[in-house]
């Protein structure tokens, strides 16, 4: 079992580790929402002005890299 401040060093490099993604990501070009909520509303009425055939082509898009950030997080974030 490991001490209690392996356990703390441990945590600390990982949340280093998910800061450092988190700011790897970051565009400055570009705004943010105050929530995950609020983004994905404003990604789907960008998404509703486009052609119904191009839709789901930009969904998937969004989709499969959101599930790779979250994924990535995950990772990140675990014990080690």
């Amino acid at each position: 079992m490991r001490s209690v401040e392996a356990q703390y060093e441990s945590q600390e490099s990982s949340r280093g580790d998910v800061i450092n993604l988190a700011k790897g990501l970051q565009t400055p070009l570009f705004a943010t929402r105050n929530t995950i909520e609020e983004a994905y509303e404003y990604a789907y009425s960008i998404i509703e002005t486009l052609d119904p055939v191009d839709k789901i082509g930009v969904i998937t898009a969004m989709q499969v890299l959101v599930n790779t950030i979250a994924e990535q997080i995950k990772h990140k974030a675990e014990w080690r």
